[in-house]
């Protein structure tokens, strides 16, 4: 839904379905104000539109995804989307450890650019879901990476780099 800076209703983009240019629920949403199209974060795509609201085309990345488990789903949940570097950045839901990447980066076509590898083998745990944090942040991206502590920071250039290690401080035996 888009409003106006008073808070008046202006329009819907895209609407509830299965069909060409509907999405059943998205978890994120970014948009290239450059271009002016918004992207749309679904189950297994990308919806674009253009500012207005009208579907413009599907990037599908289940490609990217990997290998399917019952329980779990692929090994890359992707539950955020950013415009960034003319490039769609897709971070990932490292769950259990088990992800092939931290995150993936696509360009507005839907090709794959580059990602990082996630190192934390896959583990067995309690917590069910833990998605991962992840915001814009001056000319970066930058996110916790939950299960070895870090705060990670991807540069324009799509290099990335740690931030800092979170220190959790003194623990009860």
């Amino acid at each position: 839904l888009v409003f106006d800076r008073e808070g008046n209703f202006k329009r819907k983009i895209g609407v509830r379905g299965r069909g060409p240019g509907e999405y059943l629920g998205f978890t994120s949403i970014d948009v290239d104000y450059g271009k002016g199209l918004v992207y749309v974060l679904d189950q297994n795509n990308i919806k674009v539109y253009s500012i207005n609201g009208y579907y413009v085309k599907t990037i599908s990345f289940e490609a990217f995804q990997g290998e399917d488990d019952d329980m779990l789903g692929p090994e890359n949940t992707f539950h955020e989307i950013y415009f960034f570097n003319n490039n769609l950045l897709l971070p990932v839901n490292t769950s259990f450890g088990r992800a092939k990447n931290n995150w993936v980066c696509l360009d507005t076509t839907g090709n794959f650019v580059t990602s990082k590898i996630n190192y934390i083998p896959p583990f067995k745990s309690y917590c069910f879901w833990l998605p991962g944090t992840s915001r814009r942040y001056k000319d970066r991206i930058v996110y916790q990476d939950h299960y070895n502590d870090t705060v990670f920071s991807i540069l324009p250039n799509l290099d990335y780099e740690p931030l800092f290690l979170i220190n959790m401080g003194d623990r009860i035996p």
